[in-house]
């Protein structure tokens, strides 16, 4: 949890602050206190796992630091408040969605252009641990409600199929 507070250098701090400053205001104002420190602590929580998930699996030592992945749990915290709706992301229209996916293909970008300061393992799991959070669906019995109505969904659908008969044309 501690690399959460260490950053890089002076502009990986500001990039964060930036970032935190444009998306976290709006989420700031819809959520007590409480619940937002609880949430962000979570999300910066989630992405040290996926690292270390990710460095016991590919077996990379690099160091991770920063905030970020807080951050990006915020912005898809955002993103999931505004999925469907429109808005303007430095005078471009999109939704929420797309919000979500430019920030996930930004991050792979960076990686791939060989941008070792980002570790794209804490950013994808702040995204990742901060829908969980907002969508619920990190709630067992939510996941089994949603199994739940979706199998019934499926046999709706097969129901209202007409019987297929075996005559020939």
């Amino acid at each position: 949890m501690t690399y959460a507070f260490w950053h890089a250098d002076f502009m990986h701090l500001l990039f964060n602050m930036f970032v935190l400053w444009i998306f976290g205001a709006d989420i700031d104002r819809m959520w007590k206190p409480a619940t937002w420190w609880r949430f962000t602590t979570i999300c910066a929580l989630g992405g040290g796992i996926v690292v270390l998930i990710s460095q016991l699996i590919f077996g990379t030592v690099a160091p991770t630091l920063g905030y970020s992945g807080a951050v990006l749990g915020v912005v898809a915290a955002y993103a999931w408040y505004h999925w469907d709706k429109p808005l303007n992301f430095f005078f471009i229209p999109m939704t929420g969605k797309t919000l979500l996916l430019l920030f996930i293909a930004i991050d792979v970008v960076m990686v791939l252009v060989g941008r070792e300061a980002i570790s794209l393992a804490a950013h994808l799991g702040g995204m990742a641990t901060g829908l969980l959070l907002v969508t619920g669906y990190w709630r067992p019995e939510r996941m089994q409600k949603w199994y739940k109505r979706r199998k019934q969904q499926r046999r709706l659908t097969l129901l209202r199929r007409p019987p297929e008969t075996d005559k020939p044309n």
